[in-house]
């Protein structure tokens, strides 16, 4: 296999070690023939406007643009605070927004709610930045609730404030839930939805995330796990009873349990509480899929022991998947694709999409980058068709359908239309794209909030049809240049295989499976690095300190520490640092 039909393999399906976001590698000392890489964020379309802001380079559904409503040069003007992690946005009657913003994954790095503010002058409407609170400790849910108060959820309170005042005095909700960071809580962020039919209306349920991936712990001993099955535990579904006045009870009942983790929460007005499951992490990049749960009281929905319909997890062999003793998914999505919001989209500006349910993919796997939309019935559940699952697979070329075949079996599915889609990076012209919260504008436009590239984006209506030209071919030639100088020198070879063996291989390939996900290319060297310098911002050669890799694996910079089970060991570190100062 030549350099390019191996670039070309490795860029379709893999999408391991680095496939996140961005560009910019900015290396010093290139090898000759090396070019640089060019740095940025998205290339606008040069004349063209998406409903008054600059359009970007991202595929949408027909009659649809993306427009760029702000991003991290985007100042604040009230401080020198700027976007950093956003991640829910929800509209104020009058037009202007909300949006929390986490700082970053570490204690250290305080959230934000802004403000969005709109302003409309000569007949051109722009947005201002404006803080409302900082400080904050991972914020993340957001939403209106009955009394016209904004509700934040931040790690280990729900708290309020009046949108209509200069200057919001915060107001507690719920207190005590889980803060819980130095014992490695993958799952530490809170999210809630209010309920809406006549038996629960305004009822909260508030999710409360698995602190471990499929908790091996009680796994190796055979007990049952007492982060899904403890009191009053994890890995469920809080509901908390409205009192009328603006007041909550503060004793929460266990309302469903056995979900890792529910980031996607949506009431309808029939009654029926929705739920997207962010399934466990699996090497094969194809398992598990992700699922839509219809959350019923007292019911058991499997983590960690079952997952997709009748899959059952290796490390609970003892546990019946077939039984009714835990409730089956409603219907299963493609995998990895990480569900982070939904809700019915109502508007009059997409008439298509009107009773539909949005649903943001924000995985960084080739199923992800998407905001997808399901048809739905009267009690706001997807209509299912009975049909194989077919779903799309981002390449370096655009997209491919791939027929699902989920471990367990499938029951059911659902077709669902893509409204932003082929959101792979694509080198100089734009980042991988990383939807999380959306909204729907008074005048009915979508908007999302993409977190990993710091900005607020809004889709509206647009008869210009979108076309984008592109070439990975600078990439590639850079890609090449620094595999054929590592390759050539058997100092620089054996340092790779040294930092491959000892971190790659140990810390990173159980959930990065997509390394390299070709059986033949295993234990490639070759194959291996033209892989990981095709990855936009990850390698900094002789400058570890803007390096992503080395970012990821400390923390730092707004981004969430990989492994997720804590650092790495202070030796790995320095052992990558020293390998990428080194190479030069």
């Amino acid at each position: 296999m030549g350099p390019q039909s191996t670039l070309s393999s490795l860029l379709r399906w893999g999408t391991g070690l680095g496939a996140i976001i961005g560009f910019g590698l900015q290396a010093s000392a290139l090898p000759a023939g090396v070019p640089p890489e060019p740095v940025g964020s998205y290339r606008l379309q040069t004349g063209s406007s998406c409903g008054g802001f600059p359009r970007l380079p991202v595929q949408t559904m027909k009659g649809a643009c993306l427009g760029l409503v702000m991003d991290v040069t985007t100042k604040a003007e009230n401080s020198t605070e700027r976007l950093t992690f956003p991640r829910r946005i929800v509209a104020l009657p009058g037009g202007d927004f909300l949006v929390t913003d986490m700082g970053g994954w570490s204690p250290k790095n305080k959230g934000k709610v802004f403000r969005l503010v709109k302003e409309t002058k000569g007949g051109q409407t722009k947005y201002k930045l404006r803080v409302v609170f900082q400080g904050l400790l991972l914020p993340h849910g957001l939403a209106l609730g009955p009394d016209g108060f904004a509700y934040v959820g931040e790690m280990g309170t729900l708290f309020k404030f009046d949108p209509k005042l200069a200057k919001p005095q915060r107001i507690d909700v719920i207190k005590g839930l889980p803060t819980n960071l130095t014992t490695a809580n993958v799952h530490p962020l809170l999210n809630f939805t209010f309920g809406q039919s006549a038996q629960d209306k305004w009822d909260l349920y508030i999710n409360v995330g698995a602190p471990t991936d499929r908790c091996t712990t009680e796994a190796l001993s055979n007990k049952a796990c007492d982060q899904a099955d403890g009191s009053p535990g994890f890995a469920q579904v809080r509901r908390y009873a409205y009192l009328g006045r603006g007041a909550w009870n503060q004793k929460f009942e266990v309302f469903a349990r056995g979900l890792r983790n529910s980031m996607a929460l949506v009431s309808h007005p029939s009654g029926t509480l929705l739920q997207a499951e962010n399934s466990r992490d699996l090497k094969d990049i194809t398992q598990p899929f992700e699922e839509v749960n219809v959350l019923k009281k007292g019911k058991h929905y499997g983590w960690p022991y079952c997952f997709n319909f009748n899959g059952k997890s290796t490390e609970w062999p003892a546990w019946d998947c077939q039984s009714n003793r835990y409730e089956k998914p409603y219907l299963l999505m493609p995998p990895h694709v990480a569900p982070l919001d939904m809700f019915y989209y109502k508007g009059a500006m997409f008439p298509e999409l009107r009773q539909t349910l949005l649903i943001s993919w924000h995985g960084y796997q080739p199923t992800g980058q998407r905001v997808v939309s399901y048809a739905v019935d009267s009690s706001g559940l997807p209509i299912l068709d009975g049909r194989d699952i077919i779903f799309k697979m981002n390449t370096d070329m655009g997209t491919e359908d791939v027929k699902g075949q989920p471990l367990g079996g499938l029951l059911r599915s659902a077709p669902y239309r893509e409204v932003i889609s082929e959101w792979f990076p694509l080198a100089g012209l734009r980042p991988k794209g990383a939807p999380v919260g959306m909204a729907e504008g008074e005048d009915g436009a979508l908007w999302v909030v993409d977190d990993k590239n710091k900005t607020i984006l809004r889709m509206a209506r647009s008869s210009e049809e979108l076309v984008i030209n592109s070439d990975q071919t600078d990439r590639t030639k850079r890609a090449e240049g620094w595999v054929k100088f590592i390759m050539s020198s058997p100092k620089q070879k054996a340092a790779f295989e040294e930092v491959r063996n000892k971190v790659f291989q140990v810390s990173c390939q159980q959930c990065h499976s997509g390394f390299v996900l070709k059986e033949s290319d295993r234990g490639n060297l070759k194959a291996e690095l033209e892989f990981l310098f095709m990855q936009p911002t990850w390698l900094s050669p002789g400058s570890p300190e803007t390096s992503l890799l080395v970012k990821r694996m400390k923390g730092e910079g707004g981004t969430l520490i990989m492994p997720p089970t804590g650092a790495v060991t202070p030796d790995k570190l320095k052992l990558v640092e020293t390998w990428l100062k080194n190479l030069k």
